[in-house]
């Protein structure tokens, strides 16, 4: 029986793939099958050891879905541009050394064309693939089962041309070859690299010694005032830091007048499932961020001021697997019971839930208490971050991983320092709250907002709606997430991903209209 590796993107396929392989696992054994990066040990070359474990394998099955094409990382770009995406490496060492590939075309999923690709996948496009729907699933992934145990000719058939033993042997050792030689011009420039940081050390170092009288420079421009937010009154601007002590929320179905009542940072919950909500209040702020703040991105300008004239309610945390399971559990959210990647569910945010899915959870919750839930918009996003301050982070202008779950390995400004990377989600009340008493509002999970995407905010609106187009399909979100590096938490950072998305960075937060004062 043919050893198969199992190729997939988890931004796109995660639970399907994750079908197939525990499909495959009860034909064949765990043995026979590679399937995910979290199977190489710490501290290997993941590039080294994909190959290697793709070089092993007879037949590599690609599962590809709806946007398997157009992922995008934390930056915007298509991962499947960076030459050390993981699928693009497995999928390019498998064409190399001819080892059939499979496109396992996922509910009716049309295989790339070449000029879609990057050179090295061209030959993707001329790969014939097996339609797998999740109606058929069962009969669809019995097909492949049947050829996958048959005789060798039974696999190329599906896969496409396979080269002769002595061919692929002849071509593999070519392969040898030209890694090996490649090692050696890394290994040369890494040591290159290396005097060349000895002599620059030397050279800083020298000067240091030797300070020169420093030749006088031009006064740089003065920085352009920022526009300032309206200031809350002092009851609704606690002192940094902010550690809340908050009170269980009471389970009651408010009345239009027990609403108008509630007050700036007080809590509710409007069923034993449903989310906790904190009362925001109303204000104005500079949305996006000022010329001089470190990280900033040109999409974060014109730093304008918005005005919320009306109070609304945000969930304390972001959504958790608790919550939305409880969705599934009363016939909503279509059924859709998202992986948790194996960190676990309970109270860690839900995660791979598209922005549509999202949509299908605040139907549930509108219909189950006949109150107006929703997506916050983008600028009420900031705005809940921000709750009365202008830094780039709630807490200040630095940031650790004492304070949020995002990719320590990198730093945030001058005097940063690197900390943890968890490298997975965390439970949702993890970390102090800001001001206003919300969870999570940098790092953890980046959270679906309603707006669509915008290159920037010329023509933006200023009362702190949502901006929407007809028929768009890119929508805005904010906050950051597990493998983000610091600068992409901060509070006017924006990012976007298809409304189709899923991701195992991507949850959602909720917000609730509430009755006029």
């Amino acid at each position: 029986m043919a050893k198969i590796f199992i190729s997939y993107r988890r931004d796109d396929s995660a639970g399907h793939a994750g079908r197939v392989h525990d499909r495959l696992v009860q034909e064949f054994g765990r043995d026979l099958l590679f399937m995910d990066v979290d199977s190489i040990h710490l501290g290997e070359d993941f590039i080294k050891v994909l190959r290697k474990e793709v070089a092993k394998c007879d037949v590599l099955l690609a599962v590809i879905g709806h946007n398997w094409l157009n992922v995008r990382d934390e930056d915007g770009n298509r991962r499947l541009d960076n030459t050390n995406d993981f699928v693009r490496v497995e999928i390019a060492t498998a064409l190399q050394r001819d080892i059939p590939v499979i496109p396992i075309l996922l509910d009716g999923t049309q295989i790339p064309r070449p000029e879609q690709l990057p050179k090295n996948l061209e030959a993707l496009a001329v790969r014939n693939g097996l339609d797998v729907r999740h109606a058929s699933f069962h009969t669809d992934m019995d097909k492949l089962i049947a050829r996958l145990k048959g005789q060798p000719g039974q696999v190329d058939a599906l896969a496409g041309p396979r080269s002769t033993p002595e061919k692929r042997r002849n071509k593999e050792e070519a392969t040898a070859r030209q890694d090996a030689r490649s090692e050696q011009r890394r290994r040369a420039t890494v040591l290159g690299g290396v005097l060349a940081a000895l002599l620059a050390g030397a050279a800083i170092f020298w000067v240091e010694m030797h300070p020169r009288t420093p030749v006088p420079q031009p006064s740089p421009p003065p920085v352009q005032p920022s526009p300032a937010p309206i200031q809350l009154s002092p009851a609704l601007t606690p002192q940094l830091p902010a550690l809340i002590q908050q009170s269980p929320a009471k389970v009651e179905l408010l009345s239009p007048n027990r609403e108008r009542a509630l007050q700036p940072k007080e809590s509710f919950k409007d069923c034993a499932d449903c989310p906790v909500m904190v009362v925001i209040p109303a204000g104005s702020f500079a949305m996006g961020s000022p010329e001089n703040e470190v990280g900033r991105k040109d999409n974060e300008s014109p730093q304008h001021k918005v005005t919320l004239a009306q109070r609304f309610a945000v969930g304390r945390f972001a959504v958790t697997f608790d919550e939305w399971d409880a969705c599934v559990a009363d016939g909503g959210c279509n059924g859709y019971s998202p992986p948790d990647q194996g960190w676990g569910r309970g109270r860690r945010p839900v995660i791979n839930v598209s922005w549509n899915e999202a949509k299908t959870y605040l139907a549930w919750l509108s219909r189950k208490t006949g109150k107006p839930y929703r997506l916050l918009t983008e600028a009420e996003r900031e705005y809940v971050t921000r709750a009365g301050t202008t830094s780039p982070f709630w807490w200040g202008s630095s940031i650790s991983t004492n304070q949020a779950n995002y990719n320590g390995n990198y730093t945030y400004g001058d005097d940063g320092a690197r900390g943890e990377f968890r490298n997975e989600s965390v439970p949702v009340d993890m970390f102090a709250p800001n001001p206003w008493g919300l969870y999570q509002v940098h790092g953890n999970v980046s959270e679906w907002t309603e707006d669509c995407w915008h290159e920037n905010y010329a023509d933006a609106p200023t009362d702190g709606s949502a901006w929407t187009d007809a028929n768009c399909k890119l929508r805005v979100r904010r906050g950051g997430s597990i493998g983000s590096p610091p600068q992409v938490l901060r509070s006017a950072f924006r990012l976007w991903n298809e409304a189709v998305n899923r991701a195992f960075f991507i949850g959602f937060r909720i917000a609730r209209t509430l009755a006029a004062d």
